[in-house]
């Protein structure tokens, strides 16, 4: 997949899903129990083969109900001619409410504009699972 500005991730390959809460067509998680949940998604990004040295700042973010509520960068730096790939990776536990929409989404770089590819590869994976906890959240 091509990016060149802030993109959907798109996690098609299911590798199991044992409560039919992810949509693939869409790409997102919908529990349909309320609880804590553990989320993980990471990017496999190259980007495009440059000339000369150049920094590289790739951001992912974990959406809730389309609103950003955990996020990480991977600053790096490309030696001139190269370009390598390298997985961003983002992980919190978060509570979700029956029905609450989770996406990821991905900036190539928040420095600059920058054109490159998400791999589909072991590195682009997006995991959930709920950790044993009550179905109601209890404020401190």
């Amino acid at each position: 997949m091509t990016v060149t500005g802030r993109t959907k991730v798109s996690y098609p390959t299911v590798t199991y899903d044992l409560a039919g809460e992810y949509d693939s067509a869409a790409s997102a998680f919908i529990p349909k129990t309320s609880g804590v949940y553990a989320i993980t998604a990471s990017v496999n990004y190259i980007k495009n083969l440059e000339t000369q040295q150049n920094e590289v700042n790739p951001f992912i973010i974990i959406t809730v109900n389309g609103s950003a509520v955990d996020g990480e960068d991977d600053f790096r730096i490309n030696p001139a001619g190269r370009s390598r790939s390298e997985i961003t990776q983002v992980s919190d536990n978060l509570f979700l409410n029956a029905g609450d929409r989770v996406e990821v989404e991905f900036f190539p770089d928040g420095f600059q504009s920058a054109t490159g590819r998400i791999l589909p590869s072991l590195g682009t994976y997006f995991t959930a699972a709920r950790v044993p906890s009550p179905a109601k959240r209890k404020d401190m």
